[in-house]
């Protein structure tokens, strides 16, 4: 079954395809949780069209206009998912909360939104922290992962109280990214739900012996071999983070991931895809987001 965006009360606001939506059943009803796709903005050129990252070389206010436009869907579903909401309190605009990620694993406590604080404008040091994964228990907060090949890895409690996301490569997962925001939130983690959003698939994701060797010591599953160049391997990210998540302590149950490939699905920003297109390497970046309603 496709987990692309079906038809909605909020379809006149979505371009076909614009949304792919978790594919977990367990959670809390009210959490709001989706990926973007690349269709749907304004971005032109590499960045067609519906890139959401500033200072990749995409003009500023095409990002801000496709920002935008991510908090006016967040508002639409959030309206649809709390159907008996104060009309006064989804007048506000939900709070975006970015990240300035860098492949570690620094997770930030995101804090009760400031009263005037604008989610529309372009991130500064002061509002984006320099981390890697965020929880928050603040309803009215959205918490926003960017990718293109890298994981984005979405989690919150079966209650729908507090949620989590984390950006998570290859360097990320093996320092322990998914650990440390687990252990940072305020919930154990057999209560915890997780989805694996759409990343870079083992059949595209070629990586040296730099990468795979010291990965190989202790998940050599995920290790697949190369079918014509024996120096290099195929590895499967989606699979490491399944098994971080179950070491962790999330049952098997309550770990979900996506089927799609950034690399070879063309409506998904791919990082990769770019560079060994022969350019400049420029491409966009999609968000994983979730968000906790606001109170009624």
């Amino acid at each position: 079954m496709s987990d692309y965006l079906p038809t909605s009360n909020i379809a006149s606001l979505l371009a076909e395809d614009e949304l792919l939506w978790p594919s977990w059943t367990i959670t809390h009803a009210n959490v709001i949780a989706f990926t973007t796709t690349r269709i749907g903005g304004v971005s032109t050129g590499p960045f067609a069209s519906n890139n959401l990252r500033y200072d990749i070389g995409d003009a500023a206010e095409h990002v801000t206009a496709n920002r935008q436009r991510l908090t006016l869907t967040i508002a639409a579903l959030e309206r649809g998912a709390l159907a008996e909401a104060n009309t006064d309190a989804l007048a506000q605009p939900c709070i975006v909360q970015w990240l300035d990620q860098v492949h570690g694993i620094d997770v930030a406590k995101v804090p009760l939104p400031e009263s005037g604080m604008d989610s529309e404008l372009a991130p500064t040091a002061e509002t984006t922290p320099r981390a890697d994964a965020m929880w928050t228990k603040q309803p009215g907060v959205a918490l926003a992962i960017q990718t293109a090949d890298c994981l984005p890895v979405l989690l919150c409690d079966r209650a729908g109280t507090v949620i989590g996301a984390a950006h998570a490569g290859w360097r990320g997962l093996v320092a322990g990214v998914l650990e440390a925001l687990v252990a940072a939130m305020p919930v154990a983690a057999d209560d915890l739900v997780a989805w694996i959003g759409p990343g870079i698939g083992p059949q595209s994701y070629e990586v040296g012996a730099e990468v795979w060797q010291p990965i190989a010591v202790h998940t050599p599953q995920v290790v697949l071999s190369h079918p014509t160049d024996s120096s290099k391997r195929l590895l499967d990210l989606k699979c490491l983070a399944e098994l971080k998540l179950r070491r962790i302590g999330l049952p098997v149950e309550a770990i979900f991931s996506s089927a799609h490939c950034t690399y070879t699905d063309a409506r998904l920003f791919s990082y990769r895809q770019a560079t060994q297109a022969g350019g400049p390497g420029q491409t966009g970046r999609m968000a994983s987001v979730i968000a906790l309603p606001r109170s009624f």
